[in-house]
């Protein structure tokens, strides 16, 4: 549905607009006093084309293991640098090049369980908001036995084919199946938080002859997904699409600026207004 809102008198520009916005997305929400965060975002593991006994194999390196992470935060500590998020992506596989994850389980290529605790100890005690990406939009290979395929489980264009050539977007439907699989590993991370990057940057819609989603239908299925995984704290996510803001503290890549098309005479940072106060975010200048 569209609602309207008419603002009169000194309400009637952006800023009464940005007001009347942030109070119907945070009317449950307490404003933040805290400063404005300082992000780090640090690559786990990558997969690697290796030869074992001279047979090609696939294996799991650590661009930064768990230990490696705590020596660098605590670079910056001594450095002064405070109010520090750190954002920590492939702790689990290769976002990249990896299937969709049905199980929380660290990669032993990072220190595997008791490396990341002792990451998330370091952070509680030094005040940092940890947060562990899981990427569930979409996949470069196929999973069997409980996981996710491109035939069965992949969103379809209008002429039935994959929607990624180099793997498959998950049908909104199954991103939220994918949370449900998580749900419980993820409530067993102490002071963890989970950020969420493709969720609130990637909206498609599913064209399955079986089962139909358009995009309205999706939104919907992602914020059953982001209910699934926030348990009693908020998340991150990147650019930060209108449906998903009331479930996040964080958001990172958010667009600052506008398109910068020649018609265009000024922009307007209407974003940044909005979440003033109730959600923290980067962007580039």
């Amino acid at each position: 549905p569209i609602r309207y809102n008419l603002l009169s008198q000194d309400k009637a520009n952006y800023t009464g607009m940005a007001e009347y916005y942030r109070n119907y997305l945070f009317s449950d929400r307490d404003l933040q006093e805290k400063e404005t965060p300082f992000y780090i975002t640090s690559i786990g593991t990558v997969n690697r084309n290796e030869r074992f006994l001279g047979m090609p194999v696939v294996k799991q390196r650590a661009l930064t293991n768990a230990s490696q992470a705590k020596q660098m935060l605590q670079t910056f500590i001594d450095k002064g640098v405070d109010n520090i998020t750190f954002n920590y992506n492939n702790w689990i596989n290769d976002e990249l090049d990896s299937k969709v994850p049905t199980r929380a389980k660290p990669s032993r290529a990072i220190g595997g369980k008791k490396g990341l605790n002792e990451l998330s100890k370091f952070a509680k005690q030094n005040g940092i908001e940890l947060f562990l990406n899981l990427q569930l939009t979409h996949a470069s290979k196929d999973s069997y036995l409980g996981g996710f395929n491109k035939w069965s489980h992949s969103a379809k264009a209008l002429d039935g084919s994959n929607t990624f050539e180099e793997g498959f977007y998950l049908s909104p439907d199954n991103t939220y199946k994918a949370a449900e699989k998580l749900k419980k590993d993820v409530s067993g991370l102490d002071y963890c938080k989970i950020s969420l990057n493709t969720l609130g940057s990637y909206l498609y819609s599913d064209y399955s002859e079986n089962n139909v989603i358009l995009r309205d239908e999706a939104i919907i299925e992602y914020q059953r997904t982001a209910e699934a995984l926030s348990g009693d704290s908020l998340l991150m996510t990147d650019v930060g699409n209108a449906y998903i803001l009331p479930y996040v503290s964080d958001i990172t890549y958010l667009p600052l600026t506008g398109s910068r098309y020649s018609a265009e005479s000024k922009s307007v940072p209407f974003v940044p207004m909005v979440l003033h106060g109730y959600v923290n975010y980067a962007g580039e200048p």
